[in-house]
């Protein structure tokens, strides 16, 4: 079993890690909004040259730009899915944290009744010790 302090730090690395992986996420969309923008301006550049050497240079420059942008494609892919991954298991975590806490809740909820049961029956042992005594000595 984990110690509840293990488990609650690990519950906040985890949240940590989940709001890094979104950062992350977030940087790569910029560096993809950065590939497409050297793409447009590149196709330009393309445009404005006319000489066979230099446009053959400029679709090496336009292939690697696409090949940078499928790979931070693919990478908010995997990225997606380690955030969806860490959202799962984050959710757990507070959710056998939440059972945990119902069932001690649940216990001293019992114990209070239980204890309530006998603040009564002794009440009722004391109001009988009380008056029993009257009888006792006022017949004597």
């Amino acid at each position: 079993m984990v110690e509840p302090g293990i488990r609650q730090d690990s519950t906040r690395t985890l949240n940590g890690a989940l709001i890094l992986l979104c950062t992350v996420r977030g940087h790569f969309s910029q560096i993809i909004a950065i590939l497409e923008f050297l793409k447009r301006v590149h196709k330009q550049y393309v445009g404005l040259v006319s000489s066979d050497a230099k446009i053959s240079d400029a679709n090496q420059v336009s292939e690697s730009l696409a090949c940078l942008k499928e790979e931070a494609d693919g990478m908010i892919i995997c990225l997606r899915q380690s955030e969806d991954k860490a959202a799962i298991k984050f959710n757990m975590d507070i959710t056998l944290q939440n059972e945990k806490n119902n069932k001690i809740n649940t216990e001293i909820a019992r114990l209070t009744a239980q204890i309530a049961v006998d603040s009564k029956r002794d009440s009722s042992s004391m109001i009988t010790y009380g008056v029993l005594p009257l009888f006792v000595f006022t017949n004597s």
